[in-house]
């Protein structure tokens, strides 16, 4: 398995909503790749400019499908005039899942809302 998160900065926010849009068009074709097994994007809820992404892949093959598809070319035509930057990092191999239900069900039911005394560690 392989994880890319990927962080993009607009130089000029307005543009986020575009780099987003053609984002979302990307998306429906990507998901029918052979191999993907996630793609999303979201924007940043304290910054206009930054565009979050997380990418999951069955296999490097994947990937390197994914890079060279026709929907991805498309994609890099129609951003190609927004000055941005993009930082990221890759996870490769098997990720150890773990259960994330109690301190997100209690932090909805109100507890604890500045996170003290929450832990991931006691839920794995």
């Amino acid at each position: 398995m392989i994880v890319i998160i990927t962080t993009t900065t607009v130089e000029v926010p307005e543009e986020r909503d575009r780099l987003l849009s053609a984002l979302a068009k990307a998306t429906p074709p990507t998901l029918r790749e052979p191999g993907v097994l996630e793609y999303r994007s979201s924007m940043a809820a304290n910054d206009p400019s930054v565009v979050h992404a997380v990418e999951i892949y069955a296999s490097e093959d994947a990937v390197l499908a994914h890079l060279r598809s026709d929907h991805m070319a498309v994609l890099l035509d129609e951003i190609s005039d927004i000055r941005s930057e993009i930082s990221g990092k890759g996870y490769r191999g098997e990720l150890e899942p773990f259960d994330v239900s109690a301190p997100l069900n209690q932090a909805a039911l109100g507890g604890n809302p500045d996170g003290s005394g929450m832990s991931l560690s006691d839920h794995t």
